[in-house]
């Protein structure tokens, strides 16, 4: 039988994972939870294993498939990153990140014209907020599509 850290480090050659995801796949595999614990420590000791790569590594990931910081957060909060992490990560994406521009590529990929009579703007702001978008930054790009429009 192979030892957790082995299996452990398999993991973490395919992906990068949280902690908590690292302990619930060594668990599956029906390691017990001190050999768990170990292999953690080694991981972790030999900078295999970082929570704080896998919060950067998740936001790139999850930017290019079009989420929103608010979807990325409580996707890392429920890996069991620590809130300290993410907002460390968060201020280091924020100052390279344009969130009105992430929003709007977003929106243009699924409505593509925009259209100030458009009743349905609502149902647009609804897909924009499922997609981790707040308020504020739907509203910068909505008035930079009205004001794009107006100069047309």
């Amino acid at each position: 039988m192979r030892k957790a850290i082995e299996v452990a480090v398999g993991l973490l050659a395919r992906r990068e994972h949280s902690v908590q995801q690292l302990n619930q796949k060594l668990a599956k595999r029906g390691f017990d939870e001190p050999a768990i614990t170990s292999a953690l420590a080694s991981c972790q000791r030999l900078n295999l294993q970082s929570d704080t790569r896998f919060a950067e590594a998740t936001c790139r990931s999850r930017i290019g498939r079009g989420y929103g910081p608010l979807m990325i957060k409580q996707l890392l909060q429920h890996e069991g990153v620590a809130s300290d992490i993410i907002e460390r990560v968060f201020e280091e994406f924020n100052q390279d990140i344009d969130w009105v521009a992430e929003v709007s590529s977003v929106w243009v990929k699924k409505y593509r014209v925009y259209d100030p009579e458009d009743k349905a703007r609502q149902k647009q702001w609804q897909f924009l907020r499922y997609r981790g978008f707040d308020d504020a930054t739907i509203r910068a790009m909505f008035q930079t599509l009205e004001a794009e429009s107006h100069n047309y």
